[in-house]
């Protein structure tokens, strides 16, 4: 039995590492005796269902990887074959991108999202697409993955879908050039937004036109979803939940972290968010 932790993600991570250990050490004694034998493994037809392009996520049968973790089954395949050249990755790439396309649907926003997972009649057929949550964080990444295959393998259909994705993302963004981590699960992930998965993709994608934007003050800003809310300035931040304090922190110190409506904040004057200059109210897609 090969394998590392059972979740097939993780595995491949470790195989990329054993094999760019051996890549960097000159000694591939360690892919070769651990690294090559889970990779064998994971492309089996039980961990490998070649005609949906997906794997399980782990041993236990009928629990596919969830699509946001894609990206990281993609890269993974991708450095071993640079480091390998194990001529079986390329086609399986292609294959996982290619199938990628057909979690893509039309959600109850009009837009074109993701779906979170799939659940199998059998290895060769989907029975459902389980919709959510929307993992939204993820979206830039598959993007990537998305026009690094079209720019192998131009498809008129597919770049549509792909540019209609992609629109999905700019919708999303909120007015601090954050984007929510998820859509449809607990509001959490909704309001507070995630900022670095998305302007790394902004970068990649503007490549010789990236500028050096001008510097702005963040003013405050309030986004809620339900009973949950997310303050903030360019200094510090609140999570309150029906008007109470739940968290709160300064963006300087992020281990800094004020639990609960009584324990003291220190920092700054929290009474400067309750005044915000933009409002921004989610709702939840389904």
């Amino acid at each position: 039995m090969a394998g590392f932790c059972g979740v097939t993600n993780q595995d491949l991570v470790i195989v990329a590492m054993l094999a760019l250990y051996g890549r960097v050490f000159g000694d591939m004694t360690r892919y070769d005796k651990f690294g090559k034998p889970t990779l064998d493994m994971l492309l089996e037809p039980s961990y490998y269902h070649e005609a949906l392009g997906l794997f399980e996520r782990s041993g236990e049968g009928d629990f596919v990887e969830r699509t946001a973790y894609y990206h990281i089954v993609i890269d993974t395949l991708e450095m071993v074959h640079a480091i390998t050249k194990d001529e079986r990755l390329p086609g399986v790439v292609d294959n996982i991108i290619v199938h990628l396309f057909d979690a893509l649907h039309i959600g109850a926003d009009g837009l074109t999202h993701a779906a979170w997972g799939a659940k199998l009649k059998d290895p060769a057929h989907v029975e459902e697409w389980i919709k959510y949550p929307y993992t939204v964080s993820s979206y830039p990444l598959l993007l990537e993955i998305m026009d690094r295959y079209l720019q192998r393998r131009p498809d008129g259909l597919l770049r549509q879908k792909y540019l209609e994705f992609e629109k999905t993302l700019a919708a999303y963004v909120y007015a601090d050039g954050s984007i929510p981590s998820a859509l449809g699960g607990d509001s959490i992930f909704t309001v507070v937004g995630k900022t670095p998965v998305l302007w790394c993709y902004l970068i990649n994608r503007l490549g010789d036109q990236l500028q050096d934007p001008a510097l702005v003050t963040l003013p405050v800003l309030q986004r809620s979803e339900g009973p949950l809310s997310w303050k903030a300035d360019s200094r510090m931040w609140t999570i309150e939940k029906e008007g109470a304090r739940v968290f709160a922190g300064m963006k300087t110190n992020p281990s800094g972290i004020s639990i609960g409506p009584e324990e003291p904040f220190i920092g700054g004057n929290l009474k400067e968010l309750d005044t915000p200059a933009i409002q921004e109210i989610t709702h939840n897609p389904h």
